[in-house]
């Protein structure tokens, strides 16, 4: 073996890559998703609509609580790549 990667290892890195990207993407949106939802809970609750208020006050902290495990996810997928390109 040279120590060159194969051609099935390079493909398992870059799905890794993209796996990284794409939870990355996903936490940002979770995290956008979870201001609006923030404001527009603001919102109802300014105009007297409590009940909606509180839902989507609800809602954007579980859209915050799931954007932080993705970031945290994908912090741990990129240490995992970063030990596999290391490795080779």
């Amino acid at each position: 073996m040279s120590g060159e990667p194969s051609a099935l290892d390079r493909q398992k890195l870059d799905e890794q890559r993209s796996l990284v990207r794409r939870t990355r993407r996903d936490a940002y949106h979770w995290a956008f998703r979870a201001v609006l939802l923030a404001g527009i809970s603001g919102l109802a609750l300014r105009y007297g609509w409590t009940i909606f208020g509180v839902l989507f006050a609800v809602l954007a902290l579980m859209g915050v609580g799931l954007a932080r495990s993705m970031r945290r996810r994908a912090a741990q997928l990129e240490a995992q790549l970063k030990l596999l390109e290391s490795g080779e």
